[in-house]
């Protein structure tokens, strides 16, 4: 009769004011540790199975922060809370990924297990009807939302293998018939043509040569400062994934036989090169270097360098231009991405390369309107099934799916899950690609695992350290994180490298300025955005001014937030948390838009 009571007494105390029974929960917490984001965070998992164990054994009178440390985490039994944040930080991270869980796997769910502010205690109780996701897919409690339905990135990948799978019969034999006929057309070609003529080659990306700079010095010495300089800017571009360049022994072979090297270059199928000329007076050489579309025969950009040279500072000076002009030349936001970009956006949908594809997606990057959004969307999705193996298309495929999931766009129920789908297919095809690896921060970013998304990032800076664009995103995540002093410093070297950077690069130094209580400054950053259509844009302004006292003002920002985003005031916490991780910097945003919406 005691031992009933006892039982009574634990259940009343987890079940909530719904009386969850026992095994629903279990069901739940089995479910919630088996969702992507738990699975890829040890440290999150760990926490919440304790806390979740605890109080279902009726402890929780001893959920404490000292307790869950030497515990769950087998901290030194010397660990004082007080003076070491592991646990407050990680209960944060464990709220937003509870949260992120029940935005997406567990839309449908009906138990819901919550940890309030203030509290390492989880609540258990009933999601009421009007709260669960509408036009979801129905799902037993037990099954991960991706084994309901087969989810949009399978069934394109699939989509485009069965393709390739139900023509290669047709073409088998076709294609011995054709290998034929080219092997006779070529030895006759061989035998009788008076004259080689090279055949054009076929790149499935942009293509660009180096050719020999032109030492235009009486200085004979400088020949080996010509030839160094421009074998180290072939190597250095030739990390970028997004362009096909030409080796530099390959480019003076050629500019050894041609007559006219442009039109040389142009007939292998060459759509850039890069040239100049080198010059000398006293101890100070002028580099001149051109970049010039083969095609056009236009030239697209160009710089003049002059520098004091000494027999000390010759590398040096060799590395700074060098750095200089691939920091213009490639990346997302360089010469040729920007020309690449501004044609696709003339072309309809239909007839769009996988790189004019990618283009569409660097141009919705850089303006972030829902308009380019479906474009790009659907260029990639082509793509994917045009070049199934394409490991940068299918992470930017990715990261459109994670903006769906962050902001909103298209509605998309499961939006996330297609996007850590895409993003680990671009990692498995391409572990070497930057993007792909600053995707793979982002996937981390957003399953609550900061120290991960960090380290991803790092690692990600060194494949290629002379990438603007790229560093300036992963100085730009850092901060996101609450890394600011190292994430600043490396997104302001990419911003160095390359001038040409989106605007949401400015909600970096916005948040650095707002955490600081500089509010003016914060509110002077927003203007720089330049993304009107985006409801950040209203939301930065409405939190530093309120701030600021101007409640007014704020007022509008805020009414101009929910016209963008209908939806901001039920999810406030969702879409903010997906952007700001730092749970004090969290906490103070949110203060600001509590001046004009208490609800938030």
């Amino acid at each position: 009769m005691s031992k009933s009571k006892t039982n009574s007494t634990k259940r009343s105390k987890f079940a909530g004011q719904d009386s969850v029974p026992l095994e629903e929960i279990k069901a739940q917490e089995n479910r919630i540790l088996d969702s992507p984001q738990f699975k890829a965070s040890r440290q999150l998992s760990t926490f919440f199975r304790f806390v979740v164990e605890e109080t279902l054994a009726g402890r929780e009178d001893e959920i404490k922060a000292y307790n869950i440390a030497v515990q769950a985490f087998k901290r030194n039994a010397s660990f004082d809370p007080q003076m070491d944040p592991f646990i407050r930080v990680l209960a944060g991270r464990l709220r937003r990924a509870l949260e992120i869980f029940y935005y997406s796997d567990g839309a449908n769910d009906r138990v819901l297990i919550e940890i309030s502010k203030g509290s390492y205690v989880p609540v258990f109780r009933w999601r009421g009807k009007e709260n669960i996701k509408q036009g979801a897919p129905a799902m037993p409690p037990d099954a991960p939302a991706s084994k309901v339905q087969k989810s949009r990135v399978k069934e394109k990948y699939e989509h485009a293998r069965s393709s390739k799978v139900n023509i290669s019969r047709t073409l088998f034999y076709s294609a011995i018939i054709f290998v034929l006929v080219v092997a006779f057309i070529a030895i006759g070609w061989l035998l009788f043509s008076p004259g080689k003529i090279t055949p054009r080659a076929q790149f499935s990306k942009p293509a660009i040569i180096i050719l020999p700079l032109k030492n235009s010095s009486k200085n004979i010495e400088r020949d080996f400062f010509v030839h160094s300089l421009a074998e180290d800017l072939s190597n250095r571009l030739s990390r970028f994934n997004d362009l096909a360049v030409i080796s530099y022994y390959s480019s003076r072979s050629l500019y050894a036989k041609s007559e006219d090297i442009f039109a040389a270059a142009r007939g292998l199928g060459i759509d850039y090169a890069v040239n100049g000329s080198v010059y000398e007076s006293g101890n100070v050489l002028r580099i001149v270097i051109q970049l010039v579309d083969l095609k056009s025969s236009h030239q697209l950009w160009g710089e003049t360098f002059e520098r004091q040279i000494t027999t000390a500072n010759i590398f040096d000076l060799e590395n700074e231009i060098v750095e200089n002009i691939v920091g213009e030349i490639g990346g997302g936001y360089g010469v040729i991405s920007r020309k690449l970009t501004l044609a696709s956006l003339a072309k309809r949908e239909t007839h769009l390369s996988v790189y004019e594809a990618i283009a569409i997606y660097r141009a919705f990057e850089y303006s972030m309107t829902p308009q380019l959004y479906q474009r790009a969307m659907a260029s990639l999705e082509q793509a994917v099934q045009t070049d199934s193996q394409n490991a940068l298309a299918w992470a930017m495929l990715g990261n459109l799916y994670f903006n769906a999931y962050t902001l909103g766009f298209a509605g998309i129920d499961s939006a996330y899950q297609e996007g850590v789908e895409c993003i680990r297919k671009a990692i498995h095809l391409d572990p070497q690609d930057q993007f792909v690896r600053s995707m793979e921060g982002a996937m981390y970013q957003l399953s609550g695992n900061g120290d991960k998304a960090l380290e991803a990032l790092e690692k990600a800076i060194a494949l290629n350290p002379n990438n603007g664009f790229m560093i300036g995103v992963f100085g730009w995540q850092m901060a996101m994180l609450g890394e600011f002093e190292r994430g600043l410093e490396v997104m302001q070297r990419g911003m160095k490298l390359n001038p040409y950077y989106p605007g949401y690069f400015h909600l970096a130094y916005y948040l650095d300025y707002y955490r600081k209580g500089d509010y003016e400054k914060a509110l002077a950053e927003v203007e720089k955005m330049n993304l009107p259509d985006l409801f950040w844009d209203p939301l930065l302004r409405t939190a530093a001014l309120a701030q600021l006292g101007r409640i007014s003002e704020a007022r509008k920002a805020y009414n101009e937030v929910v016209r963008l985003r209908p939806d901001f005031p039920q999810r406030a916490r969702f879409y903010i948390g997906c952007y700001i991780f730092p749970e004090d910097l969290f906490d103070k945003f949110l203060a600001g838009l509590n001046a004009v919406d208490k609800s938030l």
